[in-house]
């Protein structure tokens, strides 16, 4: 910080003083009084800083939606992805992720929140969010995004009417990988791996999958050998049974049946422009953060005596500065 000298020779200058020396005392002690700022504030600077910086991150996926592609990427029908993957085990589909996309199936695994009726499409990874429409009050649904009715009630609704459904999915909407999704989106995950035993692999440690994978080895091991041992041995030799499977075998089991799955989330009808709202937020957010930036640097450029100091104006006694 600057000591009584350098104020001085500061405060000669502001004034057009030729010399420190002619700097009347009690401004100095003005000037000393005005520099000694409360630490709260670029403590409070920072904390709007970092806030904003935790909104937009948190928002990003949200923003790059918007400026992606406005034509919808044509991924067809999912239940052909079965047959495709039947026929070569190391087949997958090419899902882009958070993308505007186009894709048709049919529902299984349905069950309903209050505004929304969740779904899984046969034969892939994929989970739709679909937007009930005049959907009653009466369902016991919560508005809460992932907030879902047990399956036994959804099959209720489903036969009172309540929850129309339908048995073929088609339409557009955005695409995205559960791994990337926003914490909001926990909920889907859990109802679908409390009710239906799905392992979702971004929950789970590299650790935990392959421990997953050596008790499924184990159990396909285990399986071939009590079939081949409890087969006579004309079955073995008709069947061509063997005592143990390959390890391609084992490969080809694991991979058309994995222990958990990268799964995808399709929210229907959401388009790339109906995301501008995080857009203008975020901006709004950014102008925030950048005026307390701003702030910040000022007060440090005071404290440390590098900046303007703060208006001397008229003293309490009326009196007017020397000079």
């Amino acid at each position: 910080m600057a000591d009584d000298s350098e104020r001085r020779q500061i405060i000669a200058d502001e004034l057009g003083l030729d010399s420190e020396d002619e700097v009347d005392e009690e401004l100095v002690a003005l000037a000393n009084e005005q520099r000694s700022q409360s630490i709260l504030q670029p403590i409070l600077f920072m904390a709007v800083i970092a806030l904003g910086v935790w909104v937009i991150s948190d928002w990003w996926p949200d923003i790059e939606y918007f400026f992606s592609a406005r034509q919808s990427v044509e991924v067809g029908s999912v239940t052909d992805f079965a047959s495709k993957r039947a026929k070569d085990p190391d087949w997958e589909p090419d899902l882009p992720n958070n993308r505007y996309v186009s894709l048709s199936g049919v529902p299984t695994r349905r069950s309903n929140s209050k505004k929304y009726r969740y779904f899984k499409l046969i034969g892939s990874n994929i989970f739709v969010e679909q937007p009930r429409e005049n959907a009653p009050d009466e369902t016991g649904g919560s508005s809460k995004v992932g907030d879902l009715d047990d399956p036994a009630r959804s099959f209720r609704n489903l036969r009172s009417g309540l929850g129309p459904d339908r048995t073929y999915f088609e339409g557009k909407g955005r695409l995205m990988k559960f791994s990337k999704m926003p914490q909001r989106y926990q909920g889907v995950r859990d109802y679908y791996r409390k009710n239906y035993g799905t392992r979702f692999c971004d929950r789970l440690s590299a650790q935990e999958v392959q421990r997953l994978r050596d008790v499924r080895r184990d159990a396909i091991i285990g399986t071939w050998k009590d079939r081949y041992e409890e087969a006579t041995p004309e079955e073995r030799e008709k069947r061509d049974l063997k005592r143990r499977p390959s390890d391609e075998e084992i490969r080809k089991i694991l991979q058309r049946d994995p222990v958990c799955v990268d799964a995808y989330l399709l929210r229907s009808t959401v388009s790339p422009s109906d995301n501008w709202w995080y857009l203008l937020i975020a901006g709004l957010f950014g102008l925030f953060m950048l005026v307390n930036a701003w702030w910040l640097v000022r007060w440090f450029m005071r404290f440390f005596g590098t900046g303007p100091l703060p208006s001397l104006g008229d003293r309490d006694d009326g009196e007017a500065p020397k000079g």
